[in-house]
């Protein structure tokens, strides 16, 4: 069953309740949310996912709820399987969520390799660009995506050493400021927010859990501006 199966009474239902249960590549989670934040990102962004009635295992749980106290009040506080990790003004609990699933992948995935890279396919085989954050991947994947290549996914390369297959953990990718700016010059039919989450294709959906065999890796260099290396040279010092 697809999230887009329920009605928005019912996802907020799920999610106030016993949880919503949201199959995100190979990995099941379980989210906990009374934010209005982040039923409208998932009811707009994951409409295709699928979501379980009534399972016994979930690979992670991931609770968001508000806290009250000086610095933080009335913000957005994540938990990790009940561990808290951290918090955000209400109106980015959506990009909350995001960053907790990609951390709890991060931090606990122990039967595969995962990679902090985007991973994009042709056909069958895929191909894995290593940067590190405000390097490019999300660009890159952005308009490689739009150009016809299949997105894997924007920010987590997930290798299953078993069978050395790429797994597809399909995602909205985020894109701001110049990012978007180009995209938005070269594809004008993208949105003209100055933040947007670009929803993967219908052709990217469809196979979303599907593996493929990687063939190549690059590293994808942001260049350096003078004003960087000189805070780098005297951070050396």
């Amino acid at each position: 069953m697809q999230l887009s199966d329920l009605s928005v009474a019912e996802i907020h239902r799920r999610l106030s309740k016993g949880g919503l249960v949201l199959q995100l590549g190979p990995f099941l989670y379980r989210i906990f949310s009374r934010s209005p934040v982040i039923l409208t990102g998932i009811v707009k962004l994951y409409p295709h996912q699928v979501v379980f009635d009534k399972v016994d295992f979930t690979d992670y749980r991931l609770y968001f709820s508000r806290i009250w106290r000086p610095g933080a009040w009335g913000h957005i506080q994540a938990k990790i399987d009940g561990s808290g990790w951290m918090t955000t003004p209400p109106d980015m609990a959506f990009a909350l969520l995001e960053w907790s699933a990609n951390c709890a992948i991060h931090s606990t995935e122990s039967e595969r390799l995962v990679f902090h890279g985007a991973t994009l396919a042709d056909g069958d085989d895929a191909a894995i660009f290593l940067g590190a954050s405000g390097d490019g991947k999300s660009t890159f994947s952005a308009g490689a995506m739009l150009s016809g290549w299949r997105l894997l996914s924007d920010e987590l390369a997930i290798l299953d050493t078993s069978c050395w297959k790429i797994a597809s953990i399909v995602r909205p990718i985020i894109l701001k400021g110049h990012s978007l700016e180009l995209i938005r010059t070269n594809w004008p039919n993208t949105s003209g927010a100055t933040c947007a989450r670009h929803r993967a294709g219908s052709r990217i959906r469809r196979r979303t859990g599907a593996v493929s065999t990687p063939r190549c890796c690059w590293p994808i260099c942001r260049r350096e501006s003078s004003r960087e290396r000189l805070r780098r040279r005297n951070q050396g010092r």
